[in-house]
This record gives C-alpha cells, sequence and structure tokens, in this order.
C-alpha cells in the first residue's frame, strides 16, 4: 500500500490508498468545523488530481469520535452543496460509526443533504464491511451498462 495525498490535521487524518483507489478518512475527539473544513478541502483537492476511474471510492470512519461540536451539521451541509458540482461523487462512500450516537449524527447529515451523493452513502459497522459494500456497488454497477 501506497498513502497517496496524505493529511492531517487536528480531530482527521486522510490519505488515498494508491493500491485499492479508496480514500480513508478517520475522526477522533471532537469534530470541529475547522476538522470538517479540512476534510472538505483534501475530498475536493483529491478529486482534482485524481481521474474518476482510478479512484474506487472513499471510507469515513468515526468510531473515535466522543462529540461532535454543534457547527458540524451546518457545515457539512454547505460543504456538500459546494461538492455536488463535482463529477466523482458518482462514487459510493462507505461511513464506520461504533455507537447509537454517531449514527444519528450521521443520519441528520444526510437528511440535510439534497445532492445525488447521499444516494451512494452507506453506514457500516467496520472497515470490512465498507470495503465489501464498496466492490458491491461496483459490481451493481457494472451489471448495468
Amino acid at each position: 500500500m501506497t498513502k497517496l495525498f496524505t493529511t492531517q490535521a487536528d480531530g482527521v487524518r486522510a490519505y488515498l490508498d494508491d493500491a485499492i483507489g479508496i480514500g480513508f478518512i478517520t475522526y477522533g475527539g471532537t469534530i470541529t468545523a475547522e476538522a470538517t473544513y479540512h476534510t472538505y478541502d483534501w475530498l475536493n483537492a483529491l478529486f482534482d488530481k485524481v481521474s474518476a476511474d482510478s479512484l474506487q471510492g472513499i471510507i469515513q470512519d468515526y468510531r473515535a469520535v466522543s462529540r461532535f461540536e454543534r457547527s458540524y451539521l451546518s457545515t457539512v451541509q454547505r460543504q456538500n452543496q459546494k461538492m455536488a458540482a463535482k463529477t466523482i461523487v458518482d462514487h459510493p462512500v462507505a461511513i464506520i460509526i461504533g455507537s447509537l450516537y454517531q449514527e444519528k449524527m450521521i443520519r441528520m447529515t444526510q437528511q440535510l443533504d439534497s445532492t445525488a451523493m447521499a444516494a451512494h452513502t452507506r453506514i457500516v459497522p467496520s472497515t470490512q464491511d465498507a470495503l465489501t459494500y464498496i466492490e458491491a456497488w461496483h459490481n451493481r454497477r457494472e451489471a448495468w451498462i
């Protein structure tokens, strides 16, 4: 595995595993607006540098998150609207959660998301389930081509 486009900020780290074409984003502690902006900046840079064919999907891991800052929901909503213009959003996103609190917060962000990206997102309990979802998503898509 080669980690490309690696970034790290308070509460978040991200990289692209170029061997499998999956972007990994891991959050921890309290998710702040700054960490959310940093994540979306990283995603935008990634989408500008990586072809749609080489990116298989994104895995976001929230299991180490203890709290979401009050501004989290509005920040995610604004950033998702900006990102909706990117053609790359037509890729699967697996979100790993470890608690009911995390799941509720993620589901709220999905309800706020008016973009087509929400249709490609799945909440899962583990990294293996995330990888399985991304593979299955591509297999279903290829069956329609």
